[in-house]
């Protein structure tokens, strides 16, 4: 893994309680660094939730971290691979897809002693407040509905952006304008139902409490660099070449999708350690030096409440990464006697919606499960699973109808055999879908 680092141009933090973002960073290397997280009604920043680095070629990866452990969780890149990572006291699980290349990996690399895992000891992490409490009382809250083959779900990421401007409009195409702001979204008690938080106040802008909310930034960030530079195999690269090797069996396009895992898996901890080394972060520094180093170099302060009209744009990311925007609305911030818009987003058709296989990791010569989950199934779907082993044994099953499984069970076999488990529908005689999944004995 690379420890370039690069030179700030501009910091700044984010100081209103209702925006989901912490701190942006702009690079000499024409990056831009984003960092969100949870927050308290006072501003103050309790954990970190991702990090997003855009290029200045517009690549994007998304990082997910874990709130307890601050490990990485996820990777998401504009490219369209998704990696998954479950980490235990001796192995981290990586799952990794790509949505344009219908394959799908689930491998493990093992953890030596002395590498980090949940167990490890990492960072305080959660800031302290200071100061007299000031909430934003009039926030508007706009209603969001997200269903999948006509149902609500919750399985979904929503997003929503406001966009200034006099002559916006819902007929507005924003798909070449970049947001002024990103609203925090959140999940209600009924099922696909969200709310968009349109903050109707301005944060507290004074140097104390903009000096506080900095220090918990730099604190719940630094629980998030201390658990990276502790993991050995990330910062080194063993994660990211053990998964890319996996990747090798898979032979739908000859190699490609080594490479892709690869770099999206190095540009994932990449991400996060550009911002680390950016602010001089390292797991000896103390966290008062650490919060010295990050807070002395913001050149501005952002509130992400406007006075004037803004349009909404939600966006919704399904579980297989699909994404859906619909029209925007405008709202006034601030006016609640305004009647507000309720937006409403559905993704159809038939998907693989979860693939366990049990167990993740099969010994020499014992059996596993490959159980898959399905949506938006009808009469005339036809879903395969088969399974070819490089010791010549294959076997496949087949299930149809409007179904929402099927299963494949799998003799053992001996050490060092690989299988390619591949799972796919057809609808009418048509083509919807594929994944494969590598198992190596």
């Amino acid at each position: 893994m690379s420890s370039y680092k690069d030179d700030i141009v501009g910091v700044s933090t984010f100081l209103n309680p209702l925006d989901p973002v912490l701190v942006e960073v702009a690079t000499d290397g024409g990056s831009v660094i984003q960092v969100q997280g949870n927050k308290t009604d006072e501003g103050t920043a309790t954990s970190v939730e991702s990090l997003t680095q855009t290029t200045a070629g517009g690549d994007e990866t998304t990082v997910g971290f874990d709130p307890d452990s601050a490990l990485v969780t996820t990777v998401v890149t504009s490219s369209g691979v998704t990696m998954t990572f479950t980490w235990t006291n001796d192995k981290v699980f990586v799952t990794a897809s790509a949505q344009n290349s219908s394959f799908e990996l689930n491998v493990q690399v093992r953890l030596e002693p002395g590498d980090s895992s949940p167990g490890s000891t990492l960072p305080e992490v959660n800031g302290t407040v200071s100061g007299t409490p000031t909430v934003a009382m009039q926030s508007l809250r706009l209603p969001v509905l997200v269903t999948r083959c006509g149902l609500p779900t919750d399985n979904v990421v929503v997003k929503a952006f406001g966009y200034k401007g006099s002559n916006l409009t819902s007929a507005t195409d924003v798909s070449s304008l970049d947001p002024d702001v990103e609203y925090r979204v959140l999940p209600t008690d009924e099922a696909g139902q969200f709310e968009i938080v349109v903050p109707a106040s301005p944060a507290v802008s004074s140097p104390e409490a903009a000096q506080t909310v900095c220090d918990s930034v730099s604190r719940v960030v630094g629980g998030v660099c201390a658990a990276l530079l502790n993991t050995r195999p990330a910062t080194d690269g063993t994660i990211c070449n053990e998964v890319a090797n996996a990747a090798q069996f898979i032979t739908t396009q000859s190699g490609a999708e080594s490479t892709l895992i690869l770099a999206a898996c190095m540009g994932g901890f990449g991400a996060v350690q550009t911002f680390c080394n950016a602010f001089g972060y390292n797991t000896t520094e103390d966290e008062a030096i650490a919060s010295s180093n990050l807070c002395q170099q913001v050149t501005g302060t952002v509130d992400s409440f406007s006075p004037d009209p803004v349009l909404v744009v939600p966006k919704a990311v399904f579980s297989n990464g699909l994404e859906v925007s619909v029209p925007g609305e405008v709202v006034s911030p601030g006016n609640t006697a305004q009647t507000l818009p309720v937006f409403s987003i559905s993704s159809i058709g038939q998907a693989i919606s979860s693939v366990t296989i049990t167990p993740r990791d099969p010994l020499p010569e014992e059996d596993y499960v490959v159980y898959a989950q399905f949506v938006c199934t009808d009469a005339t779907t036809v879903v395969t699973m088969a399974i070819v082993g490089t010791d010549g044994y294959t076997k496949q099953v087949q299930c149809t109808g409007a179904i929402s499984d099927c299963t494949l069970y799998v003799p053992g076999a001996a050490e060092l055999v690989v299988d390619r488990v591949t799972i796919s529908i057809h609808s009418g005689g048509l083509f919807v879908v594929s994944m494969e999944y590598v198992i190596v004995f």
